[in-house]
């Protein structure tokens, strides 16, 4: 029966909203984004693609990263050290990484001592001492 067809006396359609009522959120578990990681890179596999696994630093998160195997000897030299992975980042819902194809990696600094700082702005406070710049930024500010 074509619209043309139908009866002037019909009832009108009746649309009815589904009772579960989903949103695309809803529907969408992931998203995915060009992003970074940092973490400790460990756990290299080439089964099922090559693949490496990270911790990442601040959660403790286990993230899979997958690469194309030209970054293979880039990655072994990696393995134990803290990295910083670059990529396409797929996402759950509430912002956590499920995995990331890595584009790029760079290994981070080793973070130094507070001894081997000492030195690194020769000349900031003049003639005087630590103690004595910082005693008078303190009496400049109304502290002392």
């Amino acid at each position: 029966m074509t619209p043309k067809d139908k009866p002037v006396d019909a009832e009108p359609l009746q649309l009815h909203r589904r009772s579960d009522d989903h949103t695309l959120a809803d529907v969408t578990p992931h998203y995915t984004e060009i992003s970074s990681l940092d973490g400790i890179l460990d756990l290299i596999s080439v089964r099922r693609g090559a693949h490496f696994g990270i911790e990442e630093h601040g959660t403790k998160r286990k993230v899979r990263c997958l690469f194309d195997g030209a970054l293979l000897e880039e990655v072994k030299a990696a393995l134990t050290k803290r990295v910083v992975v670059e990529g396409s980042v797929r996402f759950r819902r509430d912002g956590t990484p499920v995995r990331i194809y890595v584009t790029s990696l760079f290994l981070r600094p080793v973070a130094g001592k507070i001894r081997e700082l000492k030195g690194t702005m020769p000349g900031f406070t003049g003639d005087m001492t630590a103690e004595e710049y910082v005693r008078s930024l303190r009496t400049a500010d109304g502290e002392e």
